[in-house]
């Protein structure tokens, strides 16, 4: 049997880093921190049916460790490669 204890555990890590990024919904949250495999769209319900909890509450702890210190939005759009919105917005007024 699953340790029940890990539910609190995870539950407890996606409440902390989803107010850290509270215009994000909450598929979005799952999308972007939970089920990320390098892989977007609909291969996110494959690795939402198999994905360990191990491995669920390492991403957590990961990118909640890092949104303690920083601002979600700039990690997150380092992570995945993409701009925030305020460098979208300064790039547009330099041109």
């Amino acid at each position: 049997m699953r340790d029940p204890k890990r539910i609190d555990r995870i539950l407890g890590l996606f409440k902390e880093l989803w107010l850290k990024c509270p215009d994000q919904r909450f598929g979005q949250m799952c999308e972007n921190f939970v089920f990320v495999n390098g892989e977007r769209g609909d291969k996110t319900s494959v690795a939402m049916f198999f994905q360990d909890d191990d491995k669920t509450l390492a991403r957590l702890e990961g990118y909640v460790k890092i949104n303690r210190e920083t601002d979600c939005e700039l990690k997150r759009a380092e992570i995945l490669g993409e701009k925030t919105v305020e460098q979208i917005k300064t790039t547009e007024q330099g041109q």
